[in-house]
């Protein structure tokens, strides 16, 4: 990893944890963390939510691909995004990715249609309209 993107990473974390300071999945929010959707067990997890209120039915989904230039970044970093996404009335997945530099491109868009994958296999599991 160059010296760039460590000051870069070191910056993300500081002011992502000061953001998200006391912040809480709302009750209303049915959240489902840690599926497996690849072989990779440290990068290769998503989580899925979606509003109570709407159980039983289908919803528009989200796919939440998070930021931090292919080098930072992660689902839990963006759970409260992805929360607040799904009290608008949606279903979102929000799924961690292979990282750089270890991960050479196209590993993200690899991740990213392996996602899809698993979201077209698995749709009848949960309220998602594909």
């Amino acid at each position: 990893m160059s010296l760039a993107a460590y000051y870069f990473c070191k910056m993300c974390t500081k002011s992502d944890k000061k953001r998200d300071e006391g912040l809480e999945i709302p009750q209303n929010i049915e959240y489902v963390r840690d599926i497996r959707y690849g072989e990779n067990k440290k990068y290769h997890t998503l989580d899925i939510c979606w509003p109570k209120k709407e159980a039983g039915e289908r919803l528009p989904v989200i796919i939440s691909v998070h930021g931090g230039g292919y080098v930072y970044g992660s689902k839990e970093v963006y759970q409260f995004y992805a929360a607040s996404l799904a009290q608008m009335g949606f279903s979102v997945v929000n799924f961690n990715y292979r990282l750089a530099p270890k991960y050479k491109f196209p590993a993200p868009l690899e991740d990213l249609n392996a996602v899809i994958g698993w979201l077209l296999e698995h749709q009848k599991e949960y309220p998602v309209d594909m």
